[in-house]
């Protein structure tokens, strides 16, 4: 009998970013809400890219050690969209 792994369904998660541009051009991004969440680019586009795979490998982590994540309110502004 051959066994095919169940799938569970998708969780989609939306945080805010903090973005910020440096003194010499360089883009900082932060997800205030997800710890240690932060990175940079070279461009705005590149420091949002950055962060949406930082908050991926974050939530990853959260719920691969059996931590809650936290569910935020969406706003305004940018966002990094994790999708589980």
């Amino acid at each position: 009998m051959i066994l095919s792994p169940t799938r569970t369904a998708a969780r989609t998660y939306v945080f805010p970013l903090a973005l910020e541009q440096e003194d010499d051009g360089r883009w900082a991004a932060e997800c205030p809400d997800l710890p240690g969440c932060v990175t940079w680019g070279y461009t705005k586009e590149q420091a949002i890219a950055n962060a949406h795979e930082a908050a991926t490998a974050v939530v990853l982590d959260m719920l691969g050690i059996g931590e809650s994540v936290p569910i935020v309110a969406p706003g305004e502004g940018s966002f990094a969209t994790v999708v589980v």
